[in-house]
């Protein structure tokens, strides 16, 4: 991927998809997506992700206030951010806008 396209999804603002329903399961969820017929199982990290894809953040910003609430695992997070965002996009769980 290049700086561009990387600067590019940097600035994408993720939006979790309205008609998920997602039902708590410990620290982790469980998502339904009925227009799909697909339910997904998101680990504690992805669960956090998916939350904060609310639509008022970007990537960007959802980085910075995880590297805020977890500094000792402050070089990871924007990979697994950006490739959690990309993993919920592609099985309908986050759209980007």
């Amino acid at each position: 991927m290049s700086d561009e396209q990387n600067t590019n999804l940097d600035e994408a603002v993720p939006v979790s998809t309205t008609d998920a329903v997602p039902q708590m399961l410990a620290n982790e969820l469980l998502i339904y997506l009925p227009k799909l017929s697909v339910s997904l199982h998101l680990n504690e990290c992805m669960s956090l992700i998916w939350l904060m894809c609310d639509g008022k953040k970007n990537i960007s910003q959802i980085t910075s206030e995880l590297q805020e609430a977890y500094p000792e695992a402050n070089k990871d997070i924007e990979i697994d951010v950006t490739q959690a965002i990309y993993a919920l996009a592609q099985n309908g769980a986050v759209t980007l806008e």
